[in-house]
């Protein structure tokens, strides 16, 4: 069976922005959808987010299929990079992943530089997939057209613009995001 693992940004929940939306037409489409509320950053790390999908994951094989928004993009990469030897999944879908956030971009952003130079070990998360999709606005407050398109470069992922979505948020109108459904669907075979 087909699994989508949903990683929504930093603060949201599996209800926020087209998250619920994409969940339930894969649902329809007969994937096991997994869309966990991750805990706030100020009591958890990043690798506390890696290792709840990493538990609920499982066994991961090329019928999973992971979908990060902004921070949960991030932990995507990760979760990729601390696999074992020979575990693919089919594919990683990030929607406005980022490696610098524009300052004042995220109230209450907790300090992520005690591990940002070590985030991803972007050569071991290559081994695990066998495609990297990423979607960017060209009017993202939080993250440049210049550091997708950087993001895009270090994974090899193929560069989808969506323009004028922002940062794909509610507050930018982003409900529902169909280009990224269609791009599941096909890649998902």
């Amino acid at each position: 069976m087909k699994r989508a693992v949903l990683i929504h940004r930093i603060n949201g929940d599996s209800t926020s922005d087209w998250i619920p939306w994409l969940g339930e037409e894969l649902s329809k489409k007969g994937f096991e959808v997994i869309s966990p509320d991750m805990p706030k950053l100020d009591s958890a790390s990043i690798d506390e987010w890696v290792s709840i999908i990493y538990n609920l994951v499982g066994n991961p094989d090329i019928d999973t299929y992971i979908i990060g928004h902004g921070f949960g993009s991030l932990v995507a990469l990760r979760y990729l990079s601390v696999l074992k030897e020979g575990s693919r999944i089919g594919a990683v879908f990030m929607v406005a992943p980022w490696t610098e956030v524009k300052k004042n971009c995220i109230e209450d952003m907790p300090d992520l530089r005690e591990w940002e130079d070590d985030w991803i070990w972007w050569d071991r998360a290559k081994e695990h997939s066998r495609d990297f999709l990423i979607f960017y606005s060209d009017n993202d407050r939080c993250v440049t057209e210049k550091d997708s398109l950087e993001f895009g470069r270090r994974i090899g992922a193929e560069m989808i613009l969506e323009k004028n979505r922002g940062h794909f948020t509610e507050d930018d109108d982003v409900t529902q995001l169909p280009a990224l459904l269609e791009r599941i669907v096909k890649i998902s075979g």
